[in-house]
């Protein structure tokens, strides 16, 4: 741990400390049974080993176990050159002005603002650390103050109390042998017996001892004055100062209560050694132990005959004669001295303080370790590009960059360097910025508060570590030729800032006092023989009328800001400029540009050829021209605005004190009510009508932004101009009480708005999310991202104009159509949702061809499927990337799109979450989604599992005790938003399923309700049909389990017989249809076939026949529902003549549908209509297609049908090798696609 040498002193002495007193306290264990004397001994000597640590560690040379080598490693050596402060020289021109860098000096700073924000209660480990010094001493100190406190109360109580007279005192300091006697002092009656002091003794003895027994005083005078002899007053004294010092090491505290207890059982030894009947000398023990008065705090520092060790025990060892009391002996001190010193010699010097220290760590606000230094001085860079640009890196001997460079004086002393940077913001803007396709950019993000940078990205970067100890000439010379140059750091590099200069120009029209000024936009604005366009002019040759400045801010109207600017007037903006930093750097780094902030000083000093107009000062204005502005200085910009006039001055180490503002733009001419248009202004763009922000909107947090699109070219791999233009966004968050200020910036931007407006949303709502006490992972970035996954990422960004535009074609919800999911995300379109019928799934399958999607995308839509009510059909598409199926033949991306389209996991799970109020699924198990058109969700959960999560999701008064009990089966429970829980037992006791779905919304037109025969509630002619029916077909009663069905499929009817009708229509589960039809039919061949109900459900779809010309159509569906269409035909006599055997429908085999063949793109997966042989048939561009179903089988002609099926007769004909694909990739996709367009044999009944 590299910190102070004070810290490193401190944590040194104390596991060194630990170790001796270790080593102590097991030796004391082993010598129970030997004297008290000597075990005293042992204690006093690890206190006074501890003592002296510190000192001998200063002291003692330093002894190292393992040899130090200074030898440097041995790899290849390279110098690399120096990079000038400006990085142009390796850059080609990002910007086609002829305006030159320069560099001027930094205006100096104006008057410290206000009083800095309220101190924040954000404290990291580090901080901790940091202070552990200072804890250290405040604890000691409290310790010896109480030290100091027990030494004034024995002084006090010296001065309270009378002295005394005893003539067997000095006797029995004559018998010890005590040069001096102690002053003998009378408290009262019930005082306890004690002695102290050092220099000049005193013994304290109660009133009334002299009636005492000869025995009992003789014993206490012997114990008080055996403290005397030992030296025991002056031991306690240390004892104590080592406890204080200490005081954080638990050993020491058991050390000191050891020495105690044996110092009072040395002293008892001696009474006994000197004649002392034991049994007297216990009685007076226990007679003293009844004494209580005791002067508070005054314990540390005497010697009390009964308060400093548990009588009981020394009773018990006064009493046992086996105890060994012999006294100290000169060999046993000099066994213990020369113990000592070989112990302390040794672990002093093994562990003395380093000599020079490795180079300092660069840290983040919350001690994340961003560059440190190895054991064997080899600099280590462990989040690899996450902040390189800011870091820097450092070679063996010298720092070339960043903060390494910055600060290589105090890194070099071994000193931390300690950031303002938040690296899981840092982490989190990288990733925004990566995730939208960006290349070339840079995101600085600030506290507008006290101005210090949380982020600072830049792209590309670079990995630090591959200059560690040195580059290879290759890698060098590689990152020099990139053309998008990683090594320049964008955060500090002037750029045109476009729109987003508007915001200075809006305040320097407030110093001028014209901030309520309004003009009037006609699409262009003149000066002298330039005609200035605003860009809605551009666009459409339109105009935005007569703005005030919110309005011009939202809108980004440029004749507005031509307007505003002039009459402002140049040495406004330019004043304005300066006092917020622009034209200057801020000294972050000595690699930050000042950028250029035009005048016509500055005109005439670097274009003296030039002369000054109001057409520059109108370019000017709107950020064009010669402006250059560093992302730093933009954010400093929107910081300025976010805080209502006062300029934060930014900085990157972290510092004890908040810094003063840079200015307070409000204290001049400039008041908050003149900034307050440019505040709203920029809520406007965002969350008002205008378009330039509105993909920063977020619903969590209000943000105010402004939009900025500059124009620029550079110069490609090939040396051509191509556009290059600069994306701006700059605002603030939360609008209110910000707590952010950011500029974002994309090179090669289509637009501001466009491009880095959802990267603003993103970070602003994660950033803001942020645990407040810094916890949290950060991740090294790894593998730079290929460019198919920036192609693709690039596409998810787009997520929110996908699903605008989507949401846009939808037809009316009142005719049927619903949307239940749209997804963008990894690079393809998801799209599912209900159609009232074939037409309208296929109309909004052209409408979403017919969008002009700016990527290529490669469509799969099969059949859709026919919903349970027989009406609506379920639909589902999926558009990918077509880069991402480039090497994928036609096939694989079909069968692809069909396992990604049968995911049975639900995606919207998270939002119906949200919105329901629910608990997150225990133990990660996935939310599963139903059939299409079903927008129930389910997922399954072990008994113990489901209370806890209905509780959580629910509350804790839910009733869940129907789940022990078994009954009932299942319960409902409303939820939030409009959805309720169905929990039901599964197979399995141990297993539930849990349903959530939207709550249904009955009518009594909708209701279909289960009807038996006894009490058929029909219309009219239902019920004329059904009494017809079962008479004429001697067909069983209806179950009460049937669902009447009121539109039966008449168009299907046609297949199998002609003329009119007699219908029936109705729904059954599919044992009680089994059971139905086993009562209703009786033609030899049927009843077989419905007698083994084991056999699959669609085993006996088809046509069953029962008496006098009445048939029963049988269609299952795969939840288990059987369709029953009866019916009687009323055929001619001959007809009804023939014998009808059982019939059966010809397989139905799913196709994928066949769109127009000019379409473009053209979906994989469709039907071709082209053929090699004239003489073929079309209708309504959909193609006859020839195939043998299976090996050996004839081949039969098929013909796909939009409308209603019918029987084509056979045609001669091949198929084109395309259309063959077609119909191979057709019937290869699966059973999971229903039939909704037949494809039918001709073969006929």
């Amino acid at each position: 741990m590299n910190t102070t040498p004070f810290l490193d002193l401190l944590s040194l002495t104390a596991l060194k400390g630990a170790a001796v007193l270790l080593l102590a306290l097991l030796l004391g264990l082993g010598l129970r049974r030997m004297a008290a004397a000597r075990r005293y001994a042992l204690w006093i000597t690890a206190i006074a080993t501890l003592a002296v640590l510190p000192l001998a560690m200063w002291a003692l040379p330093a002894w190292r176990v393992l040899p130090q080598t200074d030898v440097a490693l041995e790899l290849p050596e390279m110098k690399p050159p120096v990079l000038p402060d400006n990085a142009s020289a390796f850059l080609p021109p990002e910007d086609d002005s002829s305006a030159a860098h320069v560099s001027k000096p930094a205006l100096p700073l104006p008057a410290p603002a206000p009083a800095p924000p309220a101190f924040s209660w954000n404290i990291s480990w580090q901080d901790v650390v940091a202070s552990l010094p200072m804890a250290w001493m405040l604890m000691a100190g409290l310790l010896l103050l109480r030290l100091a406190h027990s030494a004034w109360r024995l002084h006090r109580l010296e001065a309270s109390l009378r002295p005394g007279e005893c003539a067997m005192l000095v006797q029995t300091a004559r018998e010890l042998g005590l040069k001096h006697t102690p002053r003998l002092l009378i408290g009262p009656s019930d005082s306890v017996p004690m002695v102290w002091g050092v220099l000049k003794p005193r013994l304290l003895l109660p009133e009334g001892f002299e009636t005492w027994s000869v025995e009992k005083q003789r014993g206490v005078l012997l114990h008080e004055l055996a403290h005397l002899k030992r030296g025991d007053p002056l031991a306690l004294w240390a004892a104590q100062w080592v406890k204080a010092l200490h005081w954080f090491n638990p050993l020491v505290w058991l050390t000191l209560r050891q020495l105690r207890a044996d110092q009072e059982r040395a002293c008892d030894d001696t009474v006994l050694r000197h004649g002392v009947r034991a049994s007297d000398y216990a009685q007076s023990l226990l007679d003293l132990s009844r004494h209580n008065r005791l002067a508070p705090g005054v314990s540390l520092c005497a010697l009390t005959i009964t308060r400093c060790a548990p009588v009981e025990a020394r009773v018990k060892a006064i009493l046992d004669p086996t105890l060994r009391r012999e006294g100290l002996t000169l060999r046993w001190l000099a066994a213990l001295a020369g113990g000592a010193l070989l112990i302390t010699l040794p672990v002093a010097m093994l562990h003395a303080i380093e000599g020079p220290a490795l180079r300092g760590r660069i840290l983040d606000r919350h001690g994340v370790v961003l560059a440190e230094s190895t054991k064997e001085k080899v600099r280590n860079y462990p989040l690899k590009t996450l902040a390189a640009h800011t870091v820097g890196y450092a070679g063996a001997t010298k720092a070339y960059a960043g903060m390494e460079k910055q600060h290589d004086t105090e890194l070099t002393a071994g000193k931390d360097v300690s950031l303002t940077l938040d690296m899981r913001m840092q982490s989190l803007a990288l990733r925004a910025m990566t995730e939208a396709g960006v290349t070339r950019g840079a995101v600085v993000i600030l506290d507008p508060r006290t101005g210090e940078m949380l982020a600072a990205v830049s792209l590309p970067s670079y990995d630090p570590n591959q200059f560690v100890p040195s580059i290879d000439f290759q890698s060098w010379d590689t990152l020099l030729r990139d053309l998008d140059v990683p090594l320049l750091n964008r955060c500090f590099r002037g750029f045109s800032p476009g729109s987003t200069y508007k915001l200075l120009t809006g305040l320097a029209g407030g110093a001028a006092g014209i901030s309520g000024q309004k003009f009037n936009c006609t699409g262009t604005v003149t000066y002298g023989n330039s005609v200035m366009q605003c860009w809605i002019h551009t666009k459409d040759g339109g105009s935005h009328g007569t703005l005030g400045m919110s309005d011009s801010l939202a809108v980004s109207c440029n004749c507005y800001w031509y307007q505003f600017g002039n009459m402002a007037g140049i040495e406004h903006i330019e004043s304005m400029g300066r006092k917020i930093g622009f034209g200057s750097a801020y000294g972050i780094t000595d690699e930050e540009e000042e950028g250029i902030l035009p005048s016509p000083a500055w005109l005439k000093e670097f274009r003296p050829s030039e002369r000054w107009s109001h057409g520059y000062t109108a370019n000017t204005s709107i950020g064009q021209g010669m402006v250059l502005a560093t992302p730093l200085q933009m954010a400093v910009l929107a910081a300025t605005v976010g805080t209502g006039g006062r300029v934060p001055q930014p900085g990157i180490v972290k510092q004890k004190e908040p810094a003063a503002w840079r200015a307070d733009l409000t204290q001049g001419t400039l008041t908050a009510a003149a900034v307050e248009p440019l505040r709203e202004g920029m809520r406007l763009a965002v969350n008002g009508d205008s378009d330039t922000g509105r993909l920063a909107r977020s619903d969590k947090v209000v943000i105010a932004g402004k939009t900025g699109t500059a124009q620029n070219w550079r110069k490609n791999a090939a040396g051509t101009r191509v556009e290059d233009n600069h994306g701006w966004f700059i605002g603030f968050a939360p609008f209110d009480k910000p707590t952010l200020a950011f500029a974002i910036l994309k090179n090669g931007a289509k637009t501001g708005g466009g491009d880095c407006g959802p990267i603003a949303k993103r970070i602003v709502e994660e950033a803001l999310a942020l645990p407040a006490d810094g916890s949290g992972a950060v991740k090294p970035v790894e593998e730079p991202i290929s460019p198919e996954k920036q192609v693709q990422l690039k596409f998810d960004a787009k997520a929110d104009a996908i699903k605008v535009a989507i949401e846009g074609i939808k037809p009316d919800a009142a005719t049927g159509f619903k949307l239940d999911e749209i997804r963008v995300r990894s690079g393809q379109v998801v799209v599912r949702g209900v159609a009232s019928g074939m037409v309208q799934a296929l109309q909004f399958r052209d409408a979403m061809l017919s969008l002009k999607w700016e990527d290529e995308l490669e469509w799969v839509f099969p059949v859709p499927q026919t919903l349970k009510d027989g009406k609506s059909v379920g639909f589902q598409m999926r558009g990918v990337l077509a880069s991402k199926v480039k090497d994928a033949t036609a096939l694989e991306m079909v069968r692809a799109s069909l396992v990604a389209l049968n995911d049975p996991q639900s995606h919207v799970w998270e939002a119906v979450r949200k919105t329901a109020g629910l608990a997150a699924i225990p133990s990660g198990r996935p939310a599963l989604r139903g059939e299409l058109g079903d927008p129930a969700i389910h997922f399954y959960l072990l008994q113990k599992e489901v209370a806890g999560w209905l509780r959580e999701s629910l509350g804790a008064q839910v009733d869940v005790g129907w789940l022990e009990a078994g009954d009932p089966k299942s319960k409902s429970y409303p939820a939030k938003g409009g959805y309720e829980i169905e929990v039901t037992a599964g197979q399995s006791p141990t297993v539930f399923k849990v349903t959530v779905k939207p709550l249904a919304k009955t009518s009594a037109a909708a209701a279909q309700l289960p009807i038996s025969d006894d009490a058929i509630r029909l219309p009219p002619a239902l019920a004329k049909n059904w009494t017809y029916l079962k008479a004429a077909g001697l067909l069983a009663d209806l179950p009460a389990e049937a669902v009447i069905r009121d539109r039966p499929n008449t168009e299907r009817l046609a297949q199998y017989i002609r003329g009119n009708l007699w219908l029936f229509n109705f729904s059954l589960p599919r044992e009680a249809a089994r059971r139905w039809l086993l009562d209703s039919v009786s033609v030899e061949g049927q009843r077989e076939k419905l007698l083994n109900p084991a056999k699959p459900a669609a085993s006996f779809d088809g046509v069953f026949t029962a008496a006098n010309n009445c048939a029963v159509i049988v269609a299952c569906l795969s939840d288990g529902t059987v369709h029953l269409t009866v019916f009687q035909s009323k055929l001619t006599r001959d007809e009804s003549q023939k014998a009808r055997p059982f019939q059966k429908m010809p397989p139905f085999r799913p196709i994928l549908i066949a769109p127009d063949e000019s379409q473009q793109p053209r979906p994989a997966g469709r039907l071709a209509p082209d053929y090699k042989k004239d003489g073929l048939t079309q209708m309504d561009k959909v193609p006859t297609l020839r195939l043998a179903i299976s090996p050996g089988e004839a081949p039969h002609t098929f013909r796909p049908q939009a409308a209603v099926p019918q029987f084509q007769a056979s045609l001669a004909g091949e198929l084109s090798a395309e259309s063959e694909k077609a119909l191979r990739r057709s019937y290869q996709s699966g059973r999971s696609m229903y039939q909704a367009l037949w494809v039918k044999s001709t073969g006929g009944l």
